[in-house]
């Protein structure tokens, strides 16, 4: 299942190897959560939960390859979980922002990947954004928050929240940082 899925991969050669011979997508912890989450989170994380031996086994493979800790970025759309983005290493030293950082590019890093596979929808038709729309998606992207954005813009929170609800369900995402990433892919924000 996981070799027809994946993208790109840079992990030690061996362990890709005996991962995919094992079929350790299918039992392994942290594709479990990646499957139920919307946010980023560390592999230390799902350490620290009770795991089955088949579980923490697994984990303690991928050390003994140098893949002691990591940061796992779930990416889904409206139909559920589309991918998931994973960056392993020995030792993670790594801040909130850079954490924020790694999930917008993972997202953008993602849909480029998914860009040059091959189409199996037949092809998408292009989406049309409001100017409000991509109004509060730039401004969202600068940072702001939705009652910042209606501020600016003279708008109610709840309705830059409207705006920003109607344009991810046409994009087909499920967070503000996909919906930038896709935006900007597109061309429909700077």
């Amino acid at each position: 299942m996981l070799d027809t899925l994946l993208l790109s991969a840079n992990w030690p050669e061996a362990w890709g190897e005996r991962y995919l011979a094992k079929k350790y997508d299918q039992v392994d912890p942290t594709v479990k959560r990646v499957r139920m989450s919307l946010q980023p989170f560390r592999w230390s994380d799902v350490r620290e939960q009770t795991l089955s031996a088949v579980e923490r086994k697994i984990l303690d493979e991928a050390t003994e390859f140098g893949l002691n800790d990591g940061i796992a970025v779930p990416i889904h759309d409206l139909n559920g979980l589309e991918a998931g983005v994973s960056f392993g290493t020995d030792q993670l030293c790594i801040d909130s922002r850079a954490q924020a950082a790694l999930h917008l590019i993972s997202i953008y890093a993602y849909e480029c990947l998914r860009r040059q596979a091959p189409d199996r929808s037949g092809g998408q038709k292009p989406v049309h954004l409001s100017r409000r729309e991509r109004e509060c998606i730039q401004w969202t992207a600068a940072g702001k928050t939705s009652w910042e954005i209606g501020q600016i813009i003279g708008v109610s929170e709840a309705t830059v929240n409207e705006y920003l609800y109607a344009a991810a369900r046409r994009l087909n995402t499920r967070t503000r940082p996909q919906l930038i990433a896709r935006c900007m892919r597109e061309g429909l924000i700077n």
